[in-house]
């Protein structure tokens, strides 16, 4: 007796045209349903089957903004990291915004309120994703301010291998007090601790979580420019590293966003050491008289 084949009962279907995801429900002999995702890429016919309509919702999801940033096919999250992100996405609707735009305010109050002596790492953390134990490694010397990147000596590397990681102009932003400094980044010696007490005065659910600002960059890395290569190279992961564990469902318009976070302006890092307030307050004396000379030149 030949098998009977599974029947199909429903289609759901995710984008249009080349980003097309179809969501096929069938029903199987032992009673229970199975979720089939059907897509094109790479010119062929590809297929996922999943036992939960929830998460092939959310694959389908992640799927269709790949294939419209033009992501290579890799693995996917995991279903603990979907319904995470479900849970976030939940929260944020509940006040009218979307989950990447409370990101944002979050990341700018974050920031904007923390001590001069941590904001450092959190900063490269979220706009440059090294390691946090590979920042305390840095020194300022090896931020190449004119040049757009921050290198990472072989010896300063978790892998043991140089790279250049890109410096945004947002980084460079929220850096620039330090911009003459030399010597170690950073000079607590209880980064952990601190971090942890922040956490806790932020009310961040869990406690913070090792490299979580790194996890966000490439992420928003990724989205942006679409070249997991590329910032396997930055981040110094393998390209295989981060389809299996970081990457999330952002687009490249969030990114954009991201990357476009800046200080308020005449804002200044709390407790800034009274050396760097002071070279500052002369560079803006020093400015200030120049646009009084240019303005008399002009006259």
């Amino acid at each position: 007796m030949s098998q009977k084949r599974k029947r199909r009962s429903s289609v759901v279907e995710f984008g249009n045209g080349p980003t097309r995801v179809k969501i096929y429900t069938i029903n199987r002999k032992d009673g229970y349903s199975e979720f089939t995702l059907v897509w094109k890429e790479g010119g062929r016919r590809r297929t996922r089957s999943l036992s939960d309509m929830e998460e092939a919702r959310m694959v389908a999801q992640q799927i269709t903004v790949r294939l419209a940033n033009g992501w290579e096919a890799g693995g996917e999250v995991t279903k603990r990291d979907l319904e995470f992100l479900r849970y976030c996405e939940k929260q944020t609707s509940k006040f009218g915004v979307t989950l990447a735009a409370a990101i944002d305010d979050e990341i700018t109050s974050l920031l904007v309120n923390f001590h001069a002596r941590i904001l450092p790492v959190i900063a490269i953390g979220a706009f440059a994703g090294i390691r946090s134990a590979e920042i305390m490694r840095l020194d300022w010397e090896d931020i190449k301010w004119n040049r757009g990147h921050i290198e990472i000596a072989g010896r300063k590397a978790k892998t043991a291998a140089r790279r250049l990681v890109p410096l945004p102009e947002n980084l460079k932003a929220w850096l620039a007090p330090w911009r003459e400094s030399t010597g170690k980044i950073v000079t607590l010696t209880a980064v952990a601790g601190a971090m942890s007490d922040l956490a806790v005065k932020a009310k961040i659910p869990g406690g913070w979580r090792q490299n979580a600002l790194r996890h966000s960059f490439i992420s928003y890395r990724v989205a942006l420019t679409g070249d997991v290569a590329r910032t396997a190279l930055e981040a110094g992961n393998s390209p295989k590293m981060i389809f299996r564990h970081y990457r999330e469902v952002v687009t490249e318009e969030d990114a954009k966003a991201w990357f476009s976070i800046m200080p308020p302006d005449g804002w200044l890092p709390k407790e800034l050491p009274w050396s760097i307030r002071e070279r500052l307050r002369r560079l803006c004396m020093q400015l200030e008289n120049q646009r009084v000379v240019d303005t008399a030149k002009i006259a």
